[in-house]
């Protein structure tokens, strides 16, 4: 679980007992120092989101850090960025 501005990024996630190691999981915006109020990606009054488009590359899901306004997703074979883009 990482931080990337106001969301928490959970990469490599477990549901019900299954790995998916391809997947990259972000809440709903918070506050600093709070907890998101919903990771639910199919509410569509939140932010939550998911994907699981980083399967298209075999390697697994390593790791990922904030660089300035891109999130960086490193995978065992490729590196992904992730970036807030604001409805307009």
């Amino acid at each position: 679980m990482r931080v990337f501005k106001q969301f928490l990024i959970a990469l490599d996630i477990e549901k019900s007992g299954s790995r998916y190691p391809h997947v990259v999981k972000w809440s709903h915006p918070a506050e600093n120092g709070t907890v998101p109020i919903s990771w639910d990606e199919t509410d569509p009054t939140k932010l939550a989101g998911e994907s699981s488009a980083l399967s298209e590359m075999p390697g697994f899901i390593v790791g990922g850090l904030a660089l300035r306004d891109t999130f960086i997703v490193y995978k065992e074979d490729s590196v992904w960025g992730m970036q807030l883009i604001p409805n307009t």
